[in-house]
């Protein structure tokens, strides 16, 4: 989450001050040191009692059983997944796009999809607390994917 609320901000400033290419270049520089930072940071592996063998791979019958799950599908199909899809495409691809589009900068576009992480960050624990006291979860999955008209 804080690379949602952090990243987008900064990546429209750096993209403002040296540019996309370069922009590109800081975030992999990142990357490679964020990995280092953590084979570093981790302790060496240690020998200890042996535990009881990984659990195994879904088998067929139990991926039918979801595939089968009205329930489930209905949710993934109907909810999810559409969900997904519009969050990605208009949140993170045409909202940036516009506000550029409109005059702003990429730093701007940043700081409004920073706002959206911010609001995740408020609302989603206030709802999922709310949802499990009044345990009506399917009431607040349908008002969260409800439209509201203009």
């Amino acid at each position: 989450m804080v690379a949602t609320v952090c990243g987008p901000s900064i990546g429209g400033i750096l993209a403002d001050n040296i540019g996309f290419r370069a922009s590109f270049g800081v975030s992999a520089l990142m990357s490679l040191l964020s990995i280092l930072a953590i084979v570093c940071a981790c302790p060496p592996p240690r020998r200890c009692s042996p535990s009881p063998s990984p659990r195994a791979a879904p088998r067929l019958r139990e991926i039918m059983a979801l595939v089968v799950n009205r329930r489930f599908m209905t949710l993934t199909g109907l909810a999810a997944m559409p969900a997904k899809i519009i969050l990605t495409g208009v949140c993170f691809y045409l909202v940036p796009l516009y506000i550029v589009s409109i005059g702003n900068t990429s730093s701007m576009a940043g700081r409004m999809l920073m706002v959206y992480a911010v609001m995740m960050v408020l609302i989603v624990p206030l709802s999922a607390s709310l949802s499990d006291a009044t345990m009506r979860r399917d009431r607040y999955v349908s008002v969260g994917t409800q439209s509201f008209p203009d």
